[in-house]
């Protein structure tokens, strides 16, 4: 089985390079039992004349905690990716997390884990369609999610199912109308 993974570097699987239209972004896979990453992840397609898709970011394991950003934005007309953070454990991202594109819809970020502690902007805003999705789903309700900014109103969806006995409220959560640096 997979052992510690710790990432310092960049994984950049951009789209780019087209002569008449611009490719869509590749994939990141990463699976471990104890996943460190302190670098930046990027699946975009880069380049304001032409159109392609963002691509796919999936990170599995036991422990993950993830900080610096991970960008998933499309090009031109292109439609947004997606990006899956999936912990038996412990979740913890520190970062900013951007899947936007003209077409941004079908955009997503979920973070699946019994514990998870998202202090960083998380951002799925559209050119001009309908806004993509944030969804989260964790069991243990002493998570941090009051630092953490779901952009825009609206987009995250909440399937808290808290663990402990009686305890059915789920942490406050920071939204917010600014848009992120990344």
């Amino acid at each position: 089985s997979p052992g510690y993974i710790t990432m310092d570097g960049n994984i950049m699987m951009d789209g780019g390079g087209g002569t008449s239209t611009m490719p869509a972004a590749g994939s990141i896979l990463i699976i471990g039992n104890v996943v460190n990453v302190s670098g930046n992840l990027n699946v975009s397609s880069y380049d304001g004349n032409d159109d392609g898709g963002g691509g796919r970011v999936a990170v599995h394991g036991d422990i993950i905690y993830i900080e610096k950003t991970i960008n998933n934005i499309a090009a031109g007309y292109g439609g947004a990716g997606s990006v899956y953070l999936n912990s038996t454990s412990n979740l913890t991202t520190t970062t900013n997390i951007t899947a936007t594109g003209y077409y941004a819809d079908g955009a997503r970020v979920n973070m699946t884990s019994p514990l998870l502690i998202a202090t960083g902007n998380y951002n799925v805003t559209a050119g001009v369609t309908t806004n993509g999705s944030i969804e989260i789903n964790y069991t243990d309700c002493t998570n941090s999610l009051t630092t953490g900014s779901f952009i825009p109103v609206g987009s995250l969806v909440n399937n808290t199912v808290c663990a402990a006995a009686g305890d059915t409220t789920p942490p406050d959560i920071n939204f917010t109308l600014m848009t992120p640096a990344n």
